[in-house]
């Protein structure tokens, strides 16, 4: 019997990380009764309470797993113990392994159990030689399986030069459609203090790519793996999804946020359906698959739907503002990884309190306390009513 445990320094790390990495997200979750912290309820509990909850979730099993976690090759099986982590394979039931950059899988011919060893556990190249010497790796062989299935179909011609000339056409259009959200992700952080309309690039070129993959004979994917054969567009979609949920967060203030719910879950649900139908990388990669959910259904689906509701209706926005005057009743900064500053402003619009408004640095050196500035109420082209703070 052979036992592997995670490297001791590995676990040293742990023991002063897990501590460091729970405090955000502690802080978090407990924003609510936190003294002179101003934050939208909807949006603490819609997002901001469920990802702090994960998150402390997955730290803490993770560091538990670290300390007590186990990997045995015993006589007639393999196994791992830990916290939701025991698993055993017999070696008559060992499909094949595949090792990724963090990770060592191995499956079982059944489907029905897959082993995760990370490959920060101690003597590591002793257990991947081990499965190398024993069994298949499934990542070589499902590449020459894709490569095969490429070739194979007919829709892309019917001769296999055909056929290869197509996929690398598919290939390059991958690589252009790529950059090219990359570049106008940068584009548009560039020239957004020149027109609020530059966003829209950011909008509906995601929508342009998602036509891109519908009709790409299948070939086109959102796969994030680095070695996989059927072209990607995960930068297309990554890139400019991350300006227009970041810029909706930092840039506009929703004035109420019950508007927003029904419309951001109708663009999300119709997004994540249609990649689940036609995109064959994000469906059927089974052994990051995890990663992928998490990646796409958090980030790129809901924060390409959350921001772009937000976005469209502060920036298409045409209706005449309604104007507040209210007076500033204190000011402060706060200090840590970036600067923020606040004004604590007299309540408007039949407000029941007075709120904190965060501004830019360059309004707060010229607001004094006592000072009447002005807010400017917009309806919102969705009806979702926002506003915005003027120093006169």
């Amino acid at each position: 019997m052979q036992v592997y445990k995670i490297a001791k320094v590995w676990r040293i790390i742990s023991y002063v990380l897990a501590p460091i990495a729970m405090i955000p997200f502690g802080v978090l979750l407990l924003i609510p009764i936190i003294p002179d912290v101003d934050i939208n309820l909807e949006v603490y509990y819609w997002f901001l309470l469920p990802l702090s909850v994960t998150m402390l979730f997955v730290i803490i099993v993770a560091f538990v797993n670290t300390i007590i976690g186990k990997f045995v090759i015993d006589k007639n099986k393999i196994y791992t113990t830990g916290l939701f982590n025991n698993k055993q394979i017999y070696f008559n039931d060992i499909k094949g392994y595949r090792i990724t950059e963090h990770f060592t899988f191995i499956e079982s011919i059944s489907y029905k159990t897959r082993i995760k060893l990370s490959n920060y556990y101690e003597n590591r190249n002793e257990i991947q030689d081990w499965l190398i010497w024993n069994y298949k790796n499934l990542n070589e062989l499902e590449l020459i399986q894709e490569k095969q299935e490429i070739l194979s179909k007919q829709d892309l011609g019917w001769t296999i030069e055909e056929r290869e000339s197509n996929f690398l056409k598919y290939k390059r259009l991958s690589k252009i459609l790529n950059w090219s959200g990359s570049i106008i992700a940068i584009g548009t952080i560039l020239l957004l203090k020149t027109s609020d309309y530059v966003i829209l690039l950011c909008i509906f070129y995601p929508i342009f790519c998602l036509l891109a993959i519908l009709f790409s004979k299948g070939l086109l994917t959102i796969d994030e793996r680095k070695d996989a054969v059927y072209p990607s567009v995960f930068w297309a979609f990554f890139a400019p999804t991350s300006v227009v949920f970041l810029r909706a967060l930092m840039y506009f203030k929703v004035y109420d946020y019950e508007n927003i719910w029904l419309l951001t879950a109708v663009i999300a649900f119709s997004f994540f359906f249609i990649l689940i139908i036609n995109n064959r990388g994000f469906v059927f990669n089974k052994f990051e698959k995890p990663f992928t959910i998490i990646i796409f259904s958090i980030f790129i689906v809901f924060g390409y739907s959350f921001g772009t509701v937000i976005n469209l209706n502060c920036t298409l926005d045409d209706s005449k503002p309604m104007k507040f005057k209210t007076i500033v009743l204190d000011k402060r900064i706060t200090k840590g990884k970036s600067t923020n500053y606040y004004l604590k402003l007299e309540p408007w619009n039949n407000q029941k309190e007075s709120k904190e408004e965060n501004i830019n640095e360059t309004d707060y050196k010229l607001i004094k306390k006592g000072d009447t500035i002005t807010i400017n109420f917009y309806e919102g082209k969705l009806n979702i009513p926002w506003y915005e703070i003027k120093l006169k």
